[in-house]
């Protein structure tokens, strides 16, 4: 059986192809070139799906969390009580909030938001990773939250989701670091089958004279 220096096989990712083929050969110098540099290509292509996949993993959590910080701004906007939850005539008094009862449920104890490696869905839980907002009530009046709790619950959900843009801005690098990696594959294999191709067409033309 003749052995076709040129047959190629393309490579599967995930049960799809992947548009990348690598060459069957017997293995000379420029075909072990030319895998490495398609197989490397593969390996290029794969991280960059993955971290495509994080910063868009990222940046939906983000949207979670300026929602989260909408809302509490939005209790910030109500009219301040006092600490018995009345309107105090004396106006620095007034540095209490209360919440209404869906308010509470989703404010009071915040929720963190994150992958599932599995799915890769964004789910959420409630969790303490931000504090949460404590009440005081006195007498039969309304729970109070305090200005002061909640502006420090702004500031802990936008912390972390200043994190996630840091961690999308290193994930962004290292997608240049890689697609430069994979241009140069691309560079490096083209050539060696320009290469291969030049020797081919010596030996036919060499053959004829």
């Amino acid at each position: 059986m003749s052995n076709n220096s040129n047959a190629v096989s393309n490579n599967y990712y995930g049960g799809k192809p992947t548009g990348i083929y690598v060459r069957q050969t017997g293995g000379n110098g420029l075909d072990a070139t030319i895998n490495i540099q398609l197989l490397l290509m593969r390996d290029c292509d794969e991280q960059l799906r993955d971290l495509g996949n994080q910063i868009k993993a990222n940046n939906m959590i983000k949207k979670e969390y300026r929602k989260q910080i909408q809302g509490y701004r939005a209790i910030l906007l109500k009219p301040g009580v006092d600490e018995n939850g009345k309107k105090n005539s004396d106006d620095s008094k007034n540095t209490y909030r209360t919440l209404t009862p869906a308010e509470a449920r989703t404010l009071i104890k915040p929720e963190m938001y994150f992958e599932d490696p599995q799915t890769h869905q964004i789910l959420s839980r409630k969790t303490n990773m931000f504090g949460q907002l404590s009440g005081s009530k006195k007498g039969d009046g309304p729970t109070v939250y305090s200005k002061q709790s909640i502006e420090t619950m702004i500031e802990n959900i936008s912390e972390e989701k200043d994190n996630l843009t840091e961690a999308n801005d290193m994930i962004s690098m290292t997608i240049q670091s890689l697609t430069n990696t994979r241009k140069i594959a691309i560079e490096t294999a083209s050539n060696c089958l320009s290469k291969g191709n030049e020797g081919a067409s010596s030996i036919v033309r060499n053959m004829r004279s």
